[in-house]
């Protein structure tokens, strides 16, 4: 097969349980991607201090996607040559699609005043009001407020007042992204925008060759990425209804919630690729 073979998954409500956090009904399907060589890319809305701790529990080293595309990070020579417009930070090589997490907060300072009780930004709440809205250990709430692009917003307004937020974001040159928990403020980007540089730069480092890949989300911010698949697999949720797209072809849905239907969704595409029992 003359293609690149890769698979780009969310992590909440998608390969990660919405409510334990845990991933066990997904582990014989990684484990098959791993022995088959199929990258595994995290697109998510979380940072990357909590995707680099995933990535060594899971013993996960390839390319991901931070905070709704606001940033992709390559492991320093995970390819040939380091794409143009890169910046070392540690061991990675960062591809910035949105600027620092500063530039929201005069205009969150703003929207407090005008929406009093309507919006509580999660890096000012601190850690221990994460850890209480999402069940999140200390340490794992440490991590989920590193943010370096992104705000994190409980919303708890009516949809009037959402629409102010959204005009007031977008006047700013950013935008607010609507996941499965949370509503994230950040740059002029989405998944989708930081997923295709992503992808294109598996093709060029095979010699231009196509990607034959499989997205995979659950919530209205995965939308972007799972328009460009080739293969978009939805994941179910209890609480809400699937993400509409705009695609006719191509879309699986997985048969139960979390990483139960991300096995199920996975198994399938790689049936549909090789004989497999």
């Amino acid at each position: 097969m003359n293609k690149v073979l890769l698979v780009a998954s969310d992590l909440d409500g998608s390969l990660l349980d919405h409510d334990s956090y845990g991933y066990d009904a997904a582990t014989p399907a990684l484990e098959l991607l791993e022995q088959m060589r199929i990258p595994l890319v995290f697109v998510s809305s979380k940072t990357f201090a909590e995707i680099v701790e995933l990535r060594a529990e899971l013993g996960n080293e390839h390319p991901f996607v931070v905070e709704n595309g606001s940033a992709v990070y390559l492991p320093d020579g995970y390819f040939e040559q380091v794409p143009a417009d890169c910046e070392r930070v540690g061991a990675y090589w960062r591809y910035s699609l949105s600027p620092p997490r500063q530039q929201w907060a005069p205009i969150l300072e703003d929207l407090r005043a005008r929406l009093p009780g309507s919006l509580e930004d999660l890096f000012r709440a601190g850690v221990e009001r994460i850890e209480a809205l999402t069940g999140l250990s200390r340490y794992q709430a440490e991590l989920a407020i590193q943010r370096e692009f992104s705000e994190l917003l409980a919303w708890q307004g009516s949809e009037d007042g959402l629409t102010t937020l959204e005009k007031a974001v977008g006047a700013a040159g950013g935008r607010v992204y609507r996941g499965g928990r949370f509503y994230t403020i950040a740059g002029e980007t989405d998944k989708g925008k930081a997923y295709r540089w992503l992808r294109s730069q598996y093709a060029e480092s095979n010699g231009g060759v196509s990607v034959h890949d499989l997205c995979i989300g659950d919530g209205a911010n995965d939308v972007p990425f799972l328009e460009d698949g080739e293969a978009a697999l939805l994941i179910p949720a209890n609480d809400r209804p699937l993400p509409t797209l705009r695609r006719e072809q191509g879309i699986m849905v997985g048969a139960g919630v979390g990483p139960t239907a991300w096995a199920d969704g996975v198994g399938r595409w790689l049936k549909s690729l090789y004989s497999i029992d």
